[in-house]
Formats: structure tokens, C-alpha cells, sequence
């Protein structure tokens, strides 16, 4: 393959990679949504493991702290901290994480 060719390929690659990553905090959002009001908290602590791992991977190390937060909250078992930094997690990645997605469409 020429470096045209594999540079086309990675960007895709890449492009791809990013779109899947904007899918699972769209889910992982509404997830933490359902669960909070279940109070189902070891699907939360799942999330919120993923979500930290794979926000850092793409540069959102304050949606990795946050979600870290909250995975500590949750092993706590501390429900009032559980909500708040769930709330805060929720605010963070609707407005500076998905607003950059949208902000990336338009360019």
C-alpha cells in the first residue's frame, strides 16, 4: 500500500474509532441516567470504569477523573456523592464532550 492510501486508511481508521467512542458515551449517559434512579450501582461502577478508560484515550482526562470519582463514590457506597458526581459526570460529557462531536461535524 503506498503512503497516500495508508494515510487515507488510518485517518478512517481513526474517524471510526472516534465515532464508536462518541456512541458509547451517548449510551453510557443514558445508562448512568436509568441506573441512578434504579440505584443500581454495580452497573454504574461499570460504566464508569469504561468511560475513564477510554476518555483518557482520547484526550477527555477530566471525563476520566470524573468517572474515577465516581467509581469511588460508588465503592464508598456514599448515595449522596453517588448522585452528585453522577450528575456531574452526566453535565460534563452532554456539554463539552458531545458538544465537541457536533463541533467536529460542522468543521
Amino acid at each position: 500500500m503506498d503512503d497516500l492510501a495508508s494515510e487515507i486508511s488510518d485517518k478512517i481508521f481513526l474517524k471510526d474509532l472516534r465515532n464508536e467512542f462518541f456512541l458509547n458515551v451517548i449510551s453510557g449517559i443514558e445508562k448512568l441516567e436509568k441506573y441512578i434512579k434504579e440505584e443500581n450501582y454495580g452497573e454504574m461502577r461499570k460504566i464508569a470504569h469504561d468511560m475513564k478508560g477510554v476518555s483518557s484515550v482520547f484526550g477527555y482526562d477530566k471525563g476520566s477523573h470524573l468517572s474515577e470519582n465516581l467509581m469511588n463514590a460508588i465503592d464508598e457506597k456514599n448515595k449522596k456523592l453517588i448522585k452528585s458526581i453522577t450528575d456531574e459526570v452526566i453535565e460534563y460529557y452532554k456539554r463539552d464532550v458531545i458538544a465537541d462531536k457536533n463541533d467536529q461535524e460542522d468543521e
